[in-house]
Order: C-alpha cells, then sequence, then structure tokens
C-alpha cells in the first residue's frame, strides 16, 4: 500500500495546560493525530520546537523524546502523543505564559499544535518569629503539610492574599488568626490542584481548625473551598465571620464543639455530609446567613443526614466533654435543601430550649413553642435562581423577601457589599434582593 499525501488532523489545534505551580508537574494531556484517508501516512518528522530547552515533555506511542522521525499511522488510524509540563520557577509575580509547539512534516506539508500554560510562582509559608506575623499577598502562599499558629502568636492575613493547600494540609491556629479580606480583594483558601475538573470536588485539603481556647479570631471577606471541612472549632475556641463563602467540603461547612461563633453574612453550601454540625455544647449567632445544601453527590456517595444537626454529641464514644448549650440564636437567615426537613435537634434538650430562629426562613419540621420561632417560615420551596449552578442569590418569588426584620444601628452589608435596609426592607439570607436588570433593546 502506498503513502498518501493528504492532510493531517488533530483532535485539538493547540493544548492548554490548567495554570501549575511552578517546579511542579502537570498531569497528561493527550494529543491524537489522525489519517483520515485510505492509505498508509508517514509521519517525516515530529518535533517538539523548544527541544530540551521546553517546559513541556512529550511521549509517542510509548517513547519519549523531542524529534522523531518516520512515523506511520495506518488508514483510518490514529497516533497518540502524550504531552505534560513542568514549568521553572521564576521571580516574576504574576503568572506567566509559557508558550511551544509541535511540528509535523509529511508529504503534505508541515504543521503546527500550539501549547499553552501558565506558570504561578508561589511562596511558603513563614517561620513566626514575631508575636504577631503579617503574610504578603505578592505571591500565593502554597501549604504542603499541616502549619500551626502556637500559643501566643498571631497570624493576620491581609486582603488579596491566596493560600493553596496540598492534600494532607491544613491550618492549625492555637494563638489567634485575624483574616482582613476586602470586597474588592477577598482572601481565598483552595486546593492547590489547580486542574479545572476539580473545582467542584470536596475534601482536597483538611481544612481550618481553631485549637482548644483559641482566641480573638476574625475572618471577614474570604473564600474557603473543596476541603474535607471549612471550619472546625474546638472546645472553648472563640471565632467571628462576617462575609465568608464555605463552599464544596466532605465532612462540614463547621464543625464547632463546645465553642463561641458569631457569623454574619456569610454563606455555606454545598457539603457532602454536614453543612454545619454544632456539637457537645457553646454559644452560637448567626446574623443574615445562609445555609444551603441542594446539591447531589453521586461521586461520593449520597448525604443522609440534615445539613444544620445540633447534638450533645454526635459519637457517644467522643472524648469531648457534652456541656449545655447556652446559645443557637439564627436571626435573618435561611437553612435549605433538598430534604424535606433540613434541621435536626438531636437528643439534646439544651439545644431544644435556646434554639431561636428569628425571621428566618427554613425547611424543618420543629417541635419548638412559637416563642422561638417567631416571625419564621417553614418553606417546601427552592428559594435561589439556580442552586444547581451555586447560585444563591434569592429568586424573585422567594418568600425571603423583605421578610427580615431590622437589626439595630449597625451598617449591615450583604455578602456582595449591597446595604441592607433601603426602603425599610430587610431580605434575609446572605444577599439582598434585587429585581433583574431590563434588557436594552
Amino acid at each position: 500500500m502506498g503513502f498518501s499525501a493528504g492532510e493531517i488532523h488533530f483532535s485539538q489545534d493547540t493544548v492548554s495546560f490548567d495554570t501549575l505551580f511552578a517546579e511542579r508537574g502537570s498531569k497528561i494531556y493527550t494529543l491524537k493525530v489522525y489519517n483520515r484517508s485510505d492509505k498508509n501516512m508517514l509521519i517525516h518528522q515530529l518535533l517538539l520546537r523548544g527541544r530540551d530547552a521546553s517546559p513541556y515533555h512529550m511521549n509517542v506511542d510509548g517513547d519519549s523524546g523531542n524529534e522523531f522521525t518516520d512515523i506511520t499511522v495506518l488508514p483510518k488510524d490514529s497516533l497518540y502523543v502524550f504531552l505534560k509540563a513542568h514549568f521553572p520557577a521564576t521571580d516574576k509575580v504574576n503568572p506567566q505564559l509559557n508558550k511551544d509547539s509541535i511540528q509535523f512534516v509529511t508529504d503534505a506539508g508541515s504543521s503546527k499544535v500550539i501549547l499553552v500554560g501558565w506558570n504561578q510562582n508561589v511562596q511558603k509559608m513563614p517561620v513566626l518569629g514575631s508575636e504577631t506575623t503579617t503574610l504578603n499577598p505578592i505571591k500565593p502562599y502554597l501549604v504542603t503539610k499541616e502549619f500551626l499558629v502556637p500559643q501566643g502568636k498571631k497570624l493576620v492575613i491581609p486582603e488579596n492574599t491566596r493560600l493553596y493547600f496540598d492534600l494532607n494540609a491544613s491550618l492549625r491556629i492555637a494563638g489567634s488568626l485575624t483574616v482582613d479580606g476586602s470586597l474588592e480583594s477577598p482572601v481565598s483558601f483552595f486546593s492547590s490542584n489547580l486542574d479545572t475538573t476539580y473545582r467542584e470536588v470536596p475534601n482536597q485539603w483538611k481544612g481550618i481548625y481553631f485549637e482548644e481556647y483559641s482566641r480573638e479570631n476574625r475572618l471577614s471577606w474570604c473564600f474557603i473551598r473543596n476541603g474535607k471541612s471549612g471550619l472546625v472549632l474546638r472546645p472553648y475556641s472563640e471565632v467571628n465571620v462576617d462575609h465568608v463563602k464555605i463552599e464544596k467540603m466532605m465532612w462540614s461547612g463547621i464543625h464547632a464543639m463546645n465553642a463561641k461563633l458569631e457569623m454574619e453574612n456569610s454563606l455555606v453550601a454545598e457539603v457532602r455530609y454536614y453543612g454545619m454540625l454544632l456539637e457537645a455544647g457553646g454559644d452560637y449567632q448567626f446574623n443574615f446567613c445562609t445555609l444551603a445544601n441542594y446539591k447531589s453527590y453521586s461521586l461520593n456517595g449520597f448525604r443522609t443526614d440534615q445539613t444544620l444537626v445540633i447534638t450533645d454529641k454526635l459519637d457517644e464514644n467522643s472524648p469531648i466533654q457534652s456541656m449545655p448549650f447556652q446559645r443557637i440564636s439564627w436571626t435573618n437567615s435561611i437553612v435549605e435543601g433538598a430534604f424535606s426537613s433540613e434541621i435536626d435537634i438531636r437528643n439534646s434538650k439544651s439545644a431544644s430550649e435556646v434554639t431561636r430562629f428569628d425571621h428566618c426562613l427554613i425547611k424543618a419540621n420543629l417541635s419548638l413553642p412559637n416563642e422561638q420561632i417567631e416571625g419564621s417560615v417553614v418553606s417546601e420551596e427552592n428559594s435561589f435562581e439556580n442552586s444547581e449552578k451555586s447560585n444563591y442569590h434569592l429568586s424573585e418569588e422567594s418568600a425571603a423577601k423583605g421578610m427580615g426584620r431590622e437589626m439595630s444601628t449597625k451598617l449591615w452589608l450583604d455578602l456582595d457589599g449591597h446595604l441592607r435596609g433601603q426602603d425599610n426592607r430587610y431580605d434575609v439570607g446572605c444577599y439582598r434582593w434585587f429585581p433583574p436588570k431590563e434588557e436594552k433593546n
């Protein structure tokens, strides 16, 4: 059989790599080369143009190298080219573009496939030598294992700081933590796996843990995503949270054990087990918060418990000492999900006595006195624009619109930074509702 002079074809003309941290290898990308003719096709040369200086590495049908010659592709058959990237560290702050190409020479002429990837330089977490250490947001931080803030030390994370965590990494606070994000430049706590196919996957790092007696902790304007747990509060720890998104977690969005937590204008959503688990006592206040769990989790199994569970002890064998709950106050907030009831006050007399839902929208079957659910509405509907696409803004039909009550003279900003209380209307949950914008003709 002779050789075809027909055109060579590719599965893609540009191979785009996910952003990659410097000095870390990428996953394997596949390029398919097609011979769509009825004759053999001879590739005279298959060349990685950057050769040894290229940050890309090539494997052709099991052989590694940067140049191959005289490769025959059978009629109606294809050739696999496997590609990886390994970008070097530089002194640059911003992500750097890395381009190369693969050249193919056949009897029909020369063709090429472009290789494109971004290289992000990172910095290591600092040694906490002084009483207070402030991170520098100029480059992201890569946390490769447990990072501990010891007792007597304070870690300050300023706006626009990005922290990326490896699989077994966590942030543990025995001293104190201040997260000073802003609406325009929030702080982010994400997985170090930047592959876009993993954006929806939980359990990619461990979470942020506040150890026993950790005090003076505040988190403002930050994102926490893709971990095992978002925030874990050990006994007698105290944390203040405002304008925080916790999404796509495995075990819990928040797990608090006989702790003190004040949270406002924040979102907890899409958690495999417990959106929020309040256990063994404590003092908890939630104002203008949204706790929502509508996602299905076929990849990791399906949720079996309500998204808000309040209990003396989840595990009878737990070494944690259970104390009476002092306060569990939800005001102007939403607790919803895919279940017909998303709140479970389990085996706790003290929790039943002190839990209060004040002007909240909830999906629940609760046997609480009327004074403990004052102004609240039990909902059977999904209140959000599109929870399947992680949009937890209120829908136009939501009962949450305007059902809240005024709460002191404090300047309340929602999670988008919009001022609440205009026109004497208070929408419940973490977002204000706005009418849809009219399309211009």
